[in-house]
């Protein structure tokens, strides 16, 4: 213990971002998935690190068929009305799968891997992001290269698509309005920090909502890329898509908090976890459901009343999937769950082709925390200062934190004694 009052203790934290925001690109391979699945027809879509897509029958939980990449997916997909399943692996290829039996009807090469963000469709076209900081527009039936535009940085964020436009964020911070037709830049909106939502921001009354890595949650016109305000979230950053319900905004943030935000923009409650939740929330009839890095799949009221939990063996980072009153949603167990909506329990679980748990860099690793612990001057010494305490932040699995044990013992307060 640093301290025997813990609220003065976290009141005195200081955090910094210290590197760079990468752990979309350095995960290991294994059975685990991170996606939101896909529903079409009765059956069920789901991509896993173990490289593979899988399409399983709702019903049954019986996989029908699978598709083996060259790269592990740890990422969304989306499907197009016709048929076709678009995604992209770390092998850092666009696929674009027949969804009645898998088979392969084109890739794309980038010059990157293809992680977390979900794809855009419209029209004729689909649109993904790559690690090498191009957003790539491809005819959807032949994967045939219509124009790519250049960020400044790497993509990992999904892509909004609104009229004629295509909106995307990038590690350098800035929020992108592309034509859609064209590829030529509309407006771009600057962050103070990497913008990698993993799912698709909302268009509502011409604002757009979108979140940074800066701690912020921005409303923005999307005619012409301006702000009407800023929320503050936290100090971890951000990576789930806001989604409007109602005229209430529901956000997670990367500090374990659940946000209910009116549309000016004013907090109207917060609801604690626990623990880092997940990409973004889905809500069915007015209840908000949404995972955790503990594990859990929670439900909580429009009001912020937790419902019920349901409970994985490993992180259950993405919200469920509705389908005839059963959620599917999947975790880093290597499972996808089936579990009733009305009773909350399981109906099925189909397993990956790997049992090994893929491993994930430390959810806070790019940031450092330093506790200062204000001292009381000294009657005796006439002296004041501050103990300061560094911390390596672990991921959330861990049961404690690791210090470095810097202490400096500067003291901050200067007196003046007459003396030179």
């Amino acid at each position: 213990m640093i301290g025997g009052n813990f609220e003065t203790v976290t009141d005195s934290i200081e955090i910094r971002k210290e590197k760079k925001f990468d752990r979309m690109w350095r995960a290991g391979e294994g059975g685990s998935i991170f996606c939101i699945p896909l529903i079409l027809d009765g059956v069920v879509y789901i991509s896993s690190f173990d490289s593979h897509v899988y399409a399983i029958d709702a019903k049954s939980g019986k996989k029908v068929w699978s598709f083996k990449a060259d790269g592990l997916f740890a990422g969304y997909s989306c499907v197009e009305n016709g048929g076709i399943i678009f995604t992209g692996s770390y092998d850092k290829n666009i696929y674009a799968l027949d969804a009645r039996d898998g088979e392969l009807i084109w890739k794309f090469k980038t010059g990157g891997k293809i992680c977390v963000g979900m794809p855009g469709l419209s029209g004729n076209l689909v649109f993904a992001g790559s690690q090498d900081g191009y957003l790539y527009a491809l005819e959807q039936k032949t994967g045939k290269l219509v124009w790519r535009f250049k960020a400044g940085s790497e993509i990992s964020c999904a892509i909004t698509v609104h009229k004629n436009m295509v909106l995307f964020g990038s590690h350098d911070g800035y929020y992108y309005c592309i034509d859609k037709d064209t590829g030529k830049l509309i407006w771009r909106f600057k962050t103070g920090g990497e913008i990698f939502m993993e799912y698709p921001c909302q268009v509502y009354d011409d604002i757009i909502y979108i979140a940074s890595g800066d701690n912020y949650l921005y409303a923005i016109n999307v005619k012409i890329g301006q702000e009407i305000w800023r929320f503050k979230t936290g100090k971890y950053g951000n990576s789930a898509a806001p989604i409007m319900h109602k005229n209430v905004l529901y956000h997670l943030s990367r500090d374990g908090i659940l946000f209910a935000i009116s549309k000016e923009g004013q907090e109207l409650w917060r609801f604690l976890p626990g623990s880092l939740v997940g990409v973004t929330v889905r809500i069915y009839d007015d209840k908000i459901y949404f995972g955790s890095e503990e594990g859990f799949l929670f439900c909580v009221s429009l009001g912020g009343e937790e419902l019920w939990r349901f409970k994985t063996n490993a992180a259950a980072w993405n919200p469920p999937t509705l389908y005839e009153n059963v959620l599917y949603f999947p975790s880093m167990d290597c499972h996808l769950y089936a579990i009733d909506k009305d009773m909350h329990e399981e109906v099925w679980r189909f397993s990956t082709s790997s049992q090994v748990v893929a491993s994930v860099p430390p959810a806070y690793e790019a940031w450092e925390a330093v506790i200062k612990i204000k001292r009381e001057e000294n009657e005796d010494e006439k002296s004041d200062g501050e103990d300061r305490y560094t911390l390596n932040l672990m991921d959330t699995s861990s049961d404690t934190y690791a210090a470095k044990s810097e202490y400096m013992g500067e003291s901050e307060y200067a007196s003046d004694s007459g003396y030179k």
